[in-house]
């Protein structure tokens, strides 16, 4: 199996820090009353502040050793320049974020609408600690001179949102007004640019899945398409049949890149998606040469 690079192992990091998140939310839960929430929400929403500031702090932190780990690798002479840690995020946006959140609390409250919420609950938390480590790489970026700019990379079973977004390749510092655009359950990290970007295997693969699909298509009716192939079924909004070139992505990799990406998936946060993806992957081993 091949040694992970400096960026699968930030991407590891990162998602072993996320994965706390849960137990310790589940210690700030009994602060907020199903039945109370207007009462009894500022002081869960204290804690939640605490949690992301905390654990947010820690991406960041991880952030500025991995960038200067890999300006390193990249051959750029001398110290990096002062790079600065990204905020937590403003007041007004946690609480927005928990309030979506825990909104289907008010009225009534069941076990499943109760799970839904803790559920949540955790992936905004998580959306917005990763982002501090996502914005921290930017940052740097923007402000080191020896950087190029920043580059979106996907983990295996991104949806098609992030895949389109990566493969617009890098993002210069000529287009320092760009942002990340993360949500729920993105699991999507920045990687610096200091020398030509050259995008990986997977992403050359997926950029041909791109132009399979979407061929004589444009706009939303592209995008639909893209998603049917990236996921392998029809979605909500196609104008014509199935998906086109579902398989291709996986199916042209050796045997060794699949059993990589499977080992990486099998390490990461679990989702529908990604079960799915997992057992696509396992499918495609059995013919992969």
């Amino acid at each position: 199996m091949a040694t992970p690079s400096l960026a699968e192992e930030h991407q590891i990091g990162q998602e072993a820090l996320v994965s706390l998140i849960p137990a310790v939310l589940r210690e700030a839960w009994p602060l907020l009353d199903a039945h109370n929430i207007r009462g009894t929400l500022p002081r869960f929403l204290a804690a939640v502040k605490a949690i992301v500031a905390r654990y947010g702090a820690a991406s960041a932190a991880a952030a500025v050793d991995y960038y200067k780990a890999e300006r390193v690798a990249a051959g750029i002479a001398g110290p990096a320049p002062s790079l600065r840690l990204a905020p937590t995020p403003a007041d007004s946006v946690i609480e927005d974020a928990i309030g979506w959140a825990t909104s289907d609390l008010y009225g009534p409250v069941t076990a499943e609408s109760l799970t839904a919420a803790q559920s949540k609950v955790a992936e905004a938390v998580s959306q917005m600690v990763l982002d501090q480590g996502r914005d921290t790489i930017i940052g740097a970026t923007n402000t080191d001179r020896t950087a190029k700019g920043w580059v979106r990379v996907t983990e295996q079973g991104a949806c098609s949102f992030c895949i389109m977004l990566a493969l617009r390749g890098a993002t210069y510092k000529s287009k320092q007004s760009a942002d990340f655009k993360s949500h729920d359950n993105c699991r999507c990290h920045v990687e610096p640019v200091f020398t030509a970007y050259e995008p990986s295997h997977r992403m050359r693969e997926l950029d041909r899945l791109w132009k399979e699909s979407t061929k004589g298509r444009g706009g939303h009716d592209a995008r639909v398409a893209f998603r049917q192939a990236v996921e392998g079924r029809p979605v909500t909004g196609a104008k014509d049949g199935g998906p086109k070139g579902a398989a291709k992505g996986l199916h042209a990799l050796t045997k060794a890149q699949i059993e990589h990406q499977i080992a990486l998936t099998e390490g990461l946060k679990d989702s529908a998606w990604r079960t799915g993806q997992l057992a696509r992957l396992r499918n495609a081993l059995r013919t992969a040469k």
